[in-house]
């Protein structure tokens, strides 16, 4: 057999394998950073292959008719599948698929609240979304809004430039707390371990912090605070506070053949009514 047609039928081998695992799914179950790399090179790896089977073929010295007839049709299949299929999926991951399609989402809930009596002015306190030292939701989403009776201030962290998320609440009679805060990403966003996403404070320190996607399951200090004085109303009432947050972070695609990465940071505590002031809590970080 002629070595130029094996090198071309391994190409195409080649080639038609690795569309197969892309659409199949069999690409996304290898190691992440292998998947990364795959992807980011998929539409080059590809080009390359198709290149390397063109020019075997092209180069073939075979006298016999049908082969020469054999190779100008699938040299003509080739030249059509490059144009007809590799250059429109670049275009498309390029200019179409690649645009971004984010989203933040940050839900609060504290139960246990309702039917305790507090203070006349009652804060409960919890971490605040940050990247790299900025907000990383919008002001307008965060400050100043009003979720049933309590209404959202940030604030600071006691001898600290860190700032935190405050629901404020007027009057001696406590509800629950259920917040939640959104924003949409149109450009997607870019995480990694020179823009870090955490909820702040990060009692642990910044070093703690990993966006290596190999290592995306870890967990840090922050804090949340309860308002003084909690008292029940009646016997019957439970003595405990539930902190249930999450913040959602889906990035979007940032690059050329780039996938979406989700990160979730979650506090799941519960506090005794009497533990005032500020209280450490766990932040559970997990990446898919």
């Amino acid at each position: 057999m002629n070595k130029n047609y094996t090198i071309a039928g391994v190409s195409l081998i080649a080639v038609i394998i690795l569309i197969l695992m892309m659409f199949s799914g069999v690409l996304f179950s290898l190691p992440r950073q292998l998947c990364v790399i795959l992807l980011g090179t998929f539409p080059l790896i590809i080009l390359t292959l198709l290149v390397i089977a063109l020019s075997a073929l092209m180069t073939s010295r075979s006298k016999n008719t049908s082969d020469k007839i054999i190779s100008s049709t699938v040299i003509i299949g080739l030249l059509v599948i490059i144009a007809g299929i590799i250059v429109p999926v670049i275009f498309f991951e390029s200019f179409v698929h690649n645009q971004g399609q984010g989203n933040i989402k940050y839900i609060v809930s504290v139960t246990g609240l309702e039917d305790k009596n507090g203070n006349y002015l009652n804060d409960v306190i919890v971490p605040l979304p940050m990247q790299n030292g900025e907000y990383l939701l919008p002001l307008e989403e965060i400050d100043n809004r009003y979720f049933g009776e309590w209404h959202t201030v940030i604030v600071g962290f006691p001898d600290s430039d860190k700032k935190m998320l405050a629901f404020q609440h007027a009057g001696v009679n406590l509800t629950n707390i259920n917040a939640e805060f959104n924003q949409y990403l149109p450009d997607g966003l870019t995480v990694d371990n020179g823009k870090q996403v955490y909820l702040s404070p990060v009692l642990d320190g910044q070093n703690k912090l990993t966006m290596n996607l190999e290592d995306m399951d870890y967990s840090y200090k922050t804090m949340v605070a309860l308002p003084d004085n909690l008292k029940n109303e009646s016997d019957s009432t439970a003595e405990k506070i539930n902190f249930n947050i999450i913040l959602w972070v889906s990035t979007g695609k940032t690059g050329f053949m780039t996938r979406a990465v989700d990160y979730r940071f979650s506090i799941n505590e519960s506090l005794s009514m009497y533990s005032s002031g500020f209280t450490q809590v766990n932040v559970t970080v997990h990446a898919s």
